[in-house]
């Protein structure tokens, strides 16, 4: 799924792929997907003042699995889709970061296309074990980061950039544009969504950050730890907070050149299975 993508007399790597299938997760856990160490993260907030005001917490190194989630039940609903499972921190009631970080094989040009992923943060207790925000980001050549963030709580509300636990929302933000200032508005319109419920995400923005050379996808999380939640799928051991990531993507936005219809058909249809 190479496509050479030419201008100016510039080469870029293709930045479309889809990560769906419990087969393609597996694949992609310990090669393109890794947990992101103290010491990346630690550079990733001495380049990005101020990336972490919505993460503040010990930085807690992550373990992965892909695993098909058929076997829990959220909220009332089931569901069965494949997805990446993330466990972190330690069992003491205190504020963990974590972070995972999807790896281009080389710096492709985000501009105008769009990212996709759906989450869902787990929630099995009122006061003990609570997951407090949860971020998508993408990061460039030079290390400079743009990202969107949601907090967590038991009810949805826009007003708060808040979506609700124990639900899975669908985030996407696209089309991605170039280097602006910080804003709210920059970087394409970016949601989280749940059947007609929208909900903005608070926006972070290094000015420095170029989209024509991304070279990760980050995704963060932020919870308090007091007890142990119910083991992850996955085959992840026991963890003391635990969430779960599907569907992740970056698909042309429009799909209007000819040369990508089949990849746009062939992504957006797996999207809305």
């Amino acid at each position: 799924m190479t496509i050479l993508l030419i201008a100016a007399g510039t080469s870029y790597a293709s930045p479309f792929f889809s990560i769906d299938t419990l087969g393609e997760w597996d694949t992609a856990i310990g090669t393109t997907i890794n947990p992101v160490t103290s010491a990346e993260w630690s550079v990733m907030v001495g380049n990005n003042t101020g990336l972490d005001d919505e993460f503040v917490g010990t930085y807690s190194e992550p373990l992965l699995a892909a695993a098909q989630d058929a076997a829990y039940d959220y909220d009332g609903e089931t569901t069965s889709e494949a997805g990446l499972v993330m466990g972190w921190g330690e069992a003491d009631n205190t504020s963990y970061t974590a972070a995972w970080e999807y790896v281009y094989p080389a710096d492709p040009n985000l501009i105008g296309q769009t990212l996709n992923v759906g989450l869902l943060a787990p929630q099995w207790t009122s006061s003990t074990t609570l997951m407090n925000s949860i971020g998508l980001g993408l990061v460039d050549v030079g290390g400079a980061i743009r990202s969107w963030t949601w907090n967590t709580a038991a009810t949805a509300n826009a007003g708060t950039n808040t979506i609700a636990w124990n639900q899975v929302w669908n985030v996407s933000s696209g089309p991605i544009v170039g280097m602006i200032p910080p804003g709210p508005a920059g970087g394409g319109p970016a949601s989280a969504t749940r059947g007609a419920t929208v909900i903005p995400p608070i926006f972070f923005n290094n000015t420095a950050f170029d989209p024509a050379f991304v070279v990760s996808i980050i995704g963060i999380e932020n919870g308090v730890t007091a007890s142990s939640a119910p083991v992850p799928p996955g085959g992840l051991p026991a963890m003391p907070i635990w969430n779960w990531w599907q569907n992740l993507s970056v698909v042309p936005e429009p799909c209007s050149l000819a040369l990508l219809l089949p990849l746009c058909g062939a992504l957006l249809l797996r999207r809305r299975r």
